[in-house]
């Protein structure tokens, strides 16, 4: 269950990355979904928690068979965030210079 939600966020996130944008309604767009997806993989952090806790206390369950699947969780959760960091910060720079150039060009 988590493996397959792991790769349906996986997929998600690659799908927009490095998408050239023009525009900042597509700007807006992405960067909603970026962090549409932090929220989903923040309320995952519950079951992976439990999962983890549960290898801890039972030492007859192997981690090995689950640490592939925690290493992606670590890795999507860690990409999401950069990335929503980077589109938050894209959105409000072109946002700025929209508003600069229109300001310019209305004198």
């Amino acid at each position: 269950m988590l493996a397959d939600w792991l790769n349906e966020v996986e997929q998600k996130v690659q799908s927009d990355e490095g998408t050239f944008l023009n525009d900042l309604s597509e700007k807006r767009a992405t960067l909603e979904k970026f962090r549409a997806l932090q929220r989903d993989i923040n309320s995952h952090s519950e079951m992976v928690d439990r999962v983890k806790n549960r290898l801890a206390d039972d030492p007859s369950l192997s981690d090995e068979d689950y640490q592939g699947s925690f290493n992606k969780y670590q890795t999507l959760k860690d990409l999401v965030a950069k990335n929503v960091a980077v589109s938050t910060s894209i959105y409000y720079q072109f946002d700025a210079c929209m508003s600069c150039f229109i300001c310019q060009h209305a004198q």
